[in-house]
């Protein structure tokens, strides 16, 4: 019976491990190349979705191109999601 309950156990832990480190669904991006006084916020604004939080979709853009900050540097290249 304790074998039987500890292979249960370690079942479920391995079953909530990878449903942990599953990977989010995909995002269709496009690449571009940041022009001189484009900001993280104009890009944020151009494709959040009505009603959405500004700061949450500059966070997911953070995130997606894996940048510390919100600044830009002109020639940058970034994904933005798809419009």
């Amino acid at each position: 019976m304790a074998l039987v309950l500890l292979v249960l156990v370690g079942a479920g832990l391995i079953g909530q491990r990878a449903v942990a480190e599953a990977p989010g669904a995909g995002v269709e991006v496009r690449i571009h190349t940041v022009a001189p006084g484009e900001t993280m916020w104009q890009y944020a604004q151009s494709v959040r979705d009505a009603g959405e939080d500004l700061r949450d979709v500059v966070a997911e853009l953070r995130d997606l191109n894996g940048l510390a900050t919100a600044e830009l540097e002109a020639g940058q290249v970034v994904l933005l999601p798809q419009d």
